[in-house]
């Protein structure tokens, strides 16, 4: 992580919309809400891909700085005994779309380094909030999103 491109990047940008673009989730359906295993073990996705959008408009051109941050987690059962379709226990997946309006044009690594730590960071609070409402509404176990860890940005 490269703080300074971050902060340079920083100073280019103003963050316009969080939207959510994609939403997954998967359940075993060979597994009941009641027998799940006390062995599951969860795995962590994440995705970052981003790219400037121009626009042409009646008040004037302009363009974006759009991030889509992945996020999955999903449950397995870790123990020996598990058959192959039994072990994944369920998946949940969303996508976030977040758009930065753009003052002055980025380097490929200043995007680079601001979207891998900055948008990530603005997506990980609805990011937790979202798997904490599908794993309560659908009857899951519980499992754990940690915190994202802030970092000190200045030079």
């Amino acid at each position: 992580m490269d703080k300074k491109l971050i902060k340079k990047a920083t100073e280019k940008l103003e963050l316009l919309n969080i939207l959510v673009d994609d939403l997954k989730f998967f359940r075993n359906k060979n597994i009941e809400i009641f027998e799940y295993p006390s062995t599951i073990q969860q795995q962590s996705l994440l995705s970052i891909n981003s790219e400037v959008i121009d626009f042409k408009a009646e008040s004037g051109d302009f363009s974006i700085l759009r991030v889509y941050v992945t996020a999955g987690v999903r449950a397995i059962d870790a123990s020996e005994k598990a058959e192959d379709e039994e072990k994944v226990l369920f998946t949940i997946e969303a996508t976030h779309s977040v758009d930065y309006s753009l003052a002055s044009k980025l380097t490929d690594e200043e995007i680079s380094e601001f979207s891998n730590f900055n948008s990530v960071h603005n997506v990980w609070p609805f990011w937790r909030q979202h798997v904490f409402q599908v794993v309560n509404s659908a009857g899951l176990p519980k499992i754990n999103i940690p915190l994202m860890r802030g970092i000190d940005v200045k030079e």
